[in-house]
């Protein structure tokens, strides 16, 4: 049985196979089973792989189908395809993201991608040399926890992306679904359900603080030429 320890997060990866290889080069996009592909957007046929000469930025579906190729053999604490949950992500995000002020596709590829540097062997670099876009490239950065990193320096550097912010709190939401934690033993869920509402107010607090934080630097009054400050206009 799974410890609380081990179960950080409800979607921790677990897998008997060796890990995927990324090549560093193309994203290759495999045909995807969609019961395999739960809350998903579309069956992924027919793909062209994507060579890293071209400017082009990957589509949803490639980004989608990299990320299924790069999880595979991973299940969840549930015992189901680990993709899911990323896709799910993306599902949320997309309604989300918008409202959230922030671009909704550029949600969706963090979403997608945001546990591909923790839990596979891509890297930050590879991301950019696929030609994601510099903002969900620091996205991801921002939702990797570092080995041994505390969950508020973790958070804290989440929060001080708003993109990250948008993808976190969607991951929050999955990881502390009912539905889910149901499947687990009901102690074991009831303590789970209790560290992720409590991480969410650490987020949000910490969200708070580094919002207050951008305004005093904004409503600091601009230093003159001889380095006095300027009154205020």
């Amino acid at each position: 049985m799974a410890t609380l320890e081990n179960m950080e997060r409800m979607e921790c990866p677990e897998s008997g196979a060796a890990p995927p290889t990324f090549d560093g080069q193309s994203i290759r996009s495999p045909d995807v089973d969609e019961t395999v592909r739960r809350g998903g957007r579309s069956r992924l046929t027919d793909q062209k792989d994507i060579n890293v000469d071209s400017p082009a930025t990957p589509t949803m579906e490639e980004t989608a189908a990299f990320a299924t190729e790069m999880h595979t053999g991973q299940l969840d604490k549930a015992g189901e395809e680990y993709i899911g949950h990323p896709l799910r992500v993306q599902a949320t995000v997309e309604r989300t993201a918008s409202a959230a002020g922030v671009d909704p596709v550029h949600a969706q590829f963090a979403a997608l991608l945001h546990d591909v540097v923790e839990d596979t062997p891509v890297t930050l670099e590879e991301l950019e040399t696929l030609g994601y876009p510099p903002r969900v490239v620091a996205a991801v950065d921002a939702l990797t926890k570092r080995p041994g990193e505390a969950t508020k320096a973790y958070l804290a550097r989440v929060a001080a992306n708003p993109l990250a912010v948008v993808v976190k709190r969607a991951d929050m939401a999955d990881n502390s679904d009912p539905v889910r934690l149901g499947r687990l033993p009901a102690e074991q869920a009831d303590q789970l359900a209790t560290r992720y509402a409590g991480r969410k107010a650490l987020l949000d607090d910490l969200v708070v603080a580094a919002a207050a934080s951008v305004s005093s630097v904004d409503e600091e009054p601009a230093a003159s030429v001889d380095g006095e400050p300027r009154p205020a206009e």
